[in-house]
């Protein structure tokens, strides 16, 4: 029987698609679970205790890769669109895990998100036409906003991506767009490489990520394999494809896939099954859409926002 001759309630769906950001100076980070494809719920989660606060949907996509959390983890920057007018595509900041805006920028364009370099100044990924925040909208106060660079807006996963990532500690081995170049087209050999070592002391082991461009008609763009690398000895275990993976503070290897986020603990890294060795933290492909409206402390900048209830 062939998919099409399937009856509706045969066929499976599929896992919903994870991303995470960490912040880089408190035990928390943001989820973004994407399933359907037009469909994202922010999750904000707790990493001392790993427990996991749904937020709220969107009815669009939030561009994950243009995306950036302040190092205290208050405040999410990120780049959406829904193609419907007026606004077709903006950048917003907005209080995790909360995607009701603080301050918003419509973009029309196909490139936005930002950068925090400290809690309270956001290099913004615009063009410079494109720079006034939404009508009736002010930046607060508290926030100084100046454009990422001299080719803002430009750049496809440069400029957001590759600074976030350098500044997180992850090194470029390969640049696939240099190659790509070079050979006029994306290829098996035009993948770009990072590599992040364990944040343990003497680093043990080295997360390797291997970002490949597919060029799918459905589904994601890119495909993302991870793998462990042991510097010293040239061990290596493919860790295949997952939707996201980081190294903790703590060293422990945290990754997403099938719709969940899994926890290795640091000194469990070098084994030989390590997906297999890791705990399950969190299923997030039960949820569905649901409308939630937000705490009048997430418009607010500085005030404490409360979380939803955590699952």
């Amino acid at each position: 029987m062939s998919p099409q001759d399937e009856k509706p309630d045969q066929l499976t769906t599929p896992a919903p698609r994870i991303y995470g950001l960490i912040a880089r100076a408190a035990p928390v980070g943001v989820l973004f679970r994407r399933g359907p494809s037009k469909q994202v719920l922010l999750v904000s989660w707790d990493m001392e205790r790993d427990r996991f606060y749904p937020g709220q949907w969107l009815k669009g996509r939030i561009y994950e890769r243009y995306c950036d959390l302040s190092p205290d983890g208050k405040h999410l920057v990120y780049y959406a669109a829904n193609q419907r007018p007026p606004i077709y595509s903006w950048t917003a900041v907005s209080r995790p895990p909360y995607l009701t805006a603080v301050v918003f920028w419509p973009n029309p364009g196909t490139l936005g998100g930002g950068l925090f370099d400290t809690e309270s100044h956001l290099r913004l990924n615009h063009r410079s036409g494109y720079f006034a925040p939404a009508e009736e909208m002010e930046v607060p106060r508290e926030l100084t906003v100046t454009p990422l660079g001299p080719n803002a807006g430009y750049g496809d996963d440069r400029p957001v991506l590759h600074a976030r990532l350098r500044r997180d500690g992850w090194v470029l081995v390969q640049d696939g767009r240099e190659i790509a170049c070079r050979n006029a087209g994306y290829g098996e050999e035009a993948a770009t490489v990072w590599h992040r070592p364990q944040p343990r002391g003497e680093a043990a082991w080295d997360l390797r990520m291997t970002d490949r461009r597919v060029h799918k008609r459905r589904g994601s763009w890119n495909m993302v394999e991870y793998a462990l690398t042991h510097p010293a000895t040239a061990a290596e275990i493919p860790l295949g494809p997952l939707d996201w993976a980081d190294w903790c503070r703590s060293g422990d290897l945290v990754f997403a896939k099938d719709g969940g986020v899994w926890r290795l603990p640091a000194e469990q890294v070098g084994c030989e099954a390590p997906l297999e060795t890791a705990r399950l933290l969190v299923d997030l492909g039960p949820l569905s859409f649901r409308e939630l409206a937000p705490p009048p402390e997430a418009r607010e900048w500085s005030t404490e926002v409360p979380l939803p209830t955590a699952i």
